[in-house]
């Protein structure tokens, strides 16, 4: 299962990093160094002659981990790229982490039952037991490289609110290691969440949540980062200065990492290479559309099934490459999308079933998730955030509970206990 973690990495990479490239990008390969009017001066032209250590383009190591089935990586992986797909925009940045989002919804799937559940699992690519499985031996793998945190806690109204049926708190506690707060929803709630996500993508998402609306009772928030070193970083060297030709047709000068790879890709949409982080559990894929290709277009040709065949028809051959170092960001509401893709039970409040997850009729009011990825000369720093926010579906019943939270301006008084009269009264509006 620690192997596991370098495929859906993979899937995460290449569906997020190959689209926070814009369209149109035509970088070097092996063939099409850059030209004169690209290329770094003389004196700064990056070296793009292979590492003494680089290994034997004759011993390419496995792509895909002998012990998950190969049903479970097509399916996770055709999840990472319709997900993706169905985010991005023509023209603009997309960075999405399907992993973060897989986490969220297959914690929430848990207390899901009927056709919302069978809904859920047709979405996610296989049934919740089996989900819970093999996503537990992710994580635990990703404990254990070092180089990957994930993260999965559930912040939930009062017991008496509402009630947590005890086979969906196990689920939570022992599948996922989730940490289960509870609390009534205030604005110190809302604060605690992003501290929370704050401190799990170490710093890279400050906030995953603007505001927790009236009907949201429970809210179940994956996170999860990712930094690690290249196994080679790129020389001083290799770095100089280049021209990128954007998605609108304009020229940018930005710095380029130039370097010699050996596993290259291809299939008729695309060409690419990958390129090991330290520790080898994870790996950077970037594909290059082919002349008269969008990587929109790379993206909707490309499937669970078509994806592995690409991974793991591998080249054992030298690369020359070039790309630029970048940053970007992500951030998107992802009800409509889910929707689109065959869950929309889940979102309406008459359709709903979270039964297995509470005696409270409950529904999805909104999935929200943001993503930060940042790529050097040394290596690349990602984080990102899910956050399912579950609404009531009807009035709550608190059951004898009441809640009054003086978080916004109010009107108190002092008064005579015995007579009920008025010492002091007042309204405070600002404090």
């Amino acid at each position: 299962m620690k192997k596991f973690a370098l495929l859906l990495a993979l899937a995460l990479l290449l569906t997020g990093c190959a689209q926070a490239i814009p369209n149109g990008t035509q970088a070097p390969t092996s063939s099409q160094q850059p030209t004169d009017s690209q290329a770094p001066t003389a004196s700064q032209a990056p070296s793009t002659q292979p590492p003494a250590t680089h290994p034997d383009p004759g011993t390419l190591p496995p792509l895909v981990p002998a012990a998950v089935s190969r049903e479970d990586r097509v399916q996770a992986a055709d999840f990472a790229l319709r997900l993706t797909s169905a985010a991005a925009k023509k023209g603009e940045n997309t960075l999405v982490s399907p992993m973060s989002v897989l986490f969220a919804l297959a914690v929430t799937a848990n207390g899901a039952a009927g056709e919302t559940r069978q809904q859920m699992e047709s979405v996610l690519g296989a049934p919740v037991d089996r989900l819970n499985g093999y996503l537990s031996g992710l994580r635990q793998a990703a404990l254990e490289s070092g180089a990957l945190n994930i993260a999965n806690a559930v912040w939930c109204e009062t017991e008496e609110l509402v009630p947590i049926r005890p086979d969906f708190e196990t689920a939570l506690r022992d599948w996922y290691g989730a940490e289960l707060f509870r609390q009534p929803f205030t604005r110190a709630t809302l604060e605690q969440i992003n501290q929370w996500v704050k401190k799990q993508t170490d710093g890279q998402i400050e906030e995953i949540l603007s505001d927790l609306p009236q009907e949201t009772v429970m809210c179940l928030v994956n996170a999860l980062s990712f930094d690690s070193e290249w196994v080679e970083p790129f020389r001083e060297d290799q770095i100089g200065p280049a021209d990128f030709t954007q998605a609108d047709g304009t020229v940018k000068e930005t710095d380029f990492l130039y370097g010699t790879e050996s596993v290259y890709l291809e299939n008729q949409l695309a060409t690419g290479f990958r390129k090991d982080y330290a520790g080898g559990d994870f790996a950077f894929v970037a594909l290059l559309p082919k002349e008269g290709v969008t990587p929109e277009e790379v993206l909707a040709g490309l499937d669970g099934e078509s994806l592995q065949a690409l991974l793991e028809g591998a080249e054992a051959a030298d690369v020359h490459l070039s790309m630029p170092m970048f940053q970007v960001e992500g951030d998107y509401a992802l009800k409509e999308i889910l929707t689109a893709m065959g869950m929309p039970d889940a979102f309406e409040a008459d359709t709903a079933d979270f039964s297995h997850m509470s005696p409270m009729p409950l529904y999805i009011g909104q999935v929200v998730h943001k993503t930060s990825l940042t790529l050097t000369a040394m290596g690349t720093r990602a984080g990102a955030a899910t956050a399912v926010m579950m609404d009531a579906a009807g009035a709550l019943d608190p059951n004898g509970y009441k809640s009054v939270q003086l978080d916004r301006p109010f009107v108190y008084m002092i008064i005579h206990s015995e007579t009920n009269l008025p010492v002091f009264i007042g309204i405070l509006n600002a404090v």
